[in-house]
């Protein structure tokens, strides 16, 4: 299953009817990526979504864009995405694990079950972005955005919430917080207690004030 996840995530191919004859491709390719020549392969193809992700959006009167983009689990591993136009974009599923996404714009984007490990995203906006089941591990997101985002079943196990207002998101989920970095600035719902077992637990690492 691994390598057939990996061959339809490097060159988008679709299944066959013959079974034995997809795995085999699966294995072999999965061979390749892990050669420097694979490797290689693979960074172009990230650099190549990564300037098609960074050019300007055209936009109509509403502000959404006449043409939206999509890179559904797209492979951008390391990306340098730093204030891009990420608006209504379809990152779901995507691996950006330790991508730079600071000062991005990801309103309205789909980052469904994203894998946004020690990403950084300090002051991105996420305003009603779909969050939904996307892993945000150690990732940092001091003053990001986060107005009307769903985040059901997202984790975010030893982020840095630093100056998140989580009010008006959807869906925090019980556990979904476990050694978070929070400061003053952090904002929770009426009646949420990040540090409830049943939330966080007992982990969460207070800030120093930032002024």
């Amino acid at each position: 299953m691994v390598e057939l996840a990996i061959a339809r995530d490097i060159v988008g191919h679709q299944p066959s009817r013959d079974r034995t004859s997809e795995l085999r491709f699966g294995r072999r390719l999965a061979m390749r990526i892990r050669t420097p020549h694979g490797r290689r392969y693979r960074l172009a193809q990230r650099d190549k979504a990564v300037a098609e992700l960074s050019k300007p959006q055209v936009v109509n009167d509403f502000g959404v864009p006449v043409e939206p983009r999509t890179a559904a689990q797209a492979w951008l591993v390391g990306a340098d995405l730093r204030s891009a136009d990420l608006r209504y974009v379809d990152l779901s599923r995507s691996n950006l694990t330790e991508a730079d996404l600071r000062g991005a714009n990801l309103s309205h984007a789909a980052l469904g079950q994203a894998n946004l490990r020690d990403a950084d995203l300090r002051g991105a906006c996420l305003d009603r972005a779909d969050l939904s089941w996307a892993r945000f591990d150690g990732a940092n997101l001091a003053d990001a955005t986060m107005s009307r985002s769903t985040i059901v079943e997202a984790s975010f196990h030893a982020a840095n919430v630093s100056g998140v207002d989580f009010r008006s998101a959807t869906g925090l989920t019980e556990g979904c917080f476990k050694g978070v970095k929070v400061s003053d600035q952090t904002r929770w719902p009426l009646g949420f207690d990040p540090s409830d077992p049943r939330v966080g637990g007992p982990l969460i690492h207070r800030l120093p004030h930032r002024s």
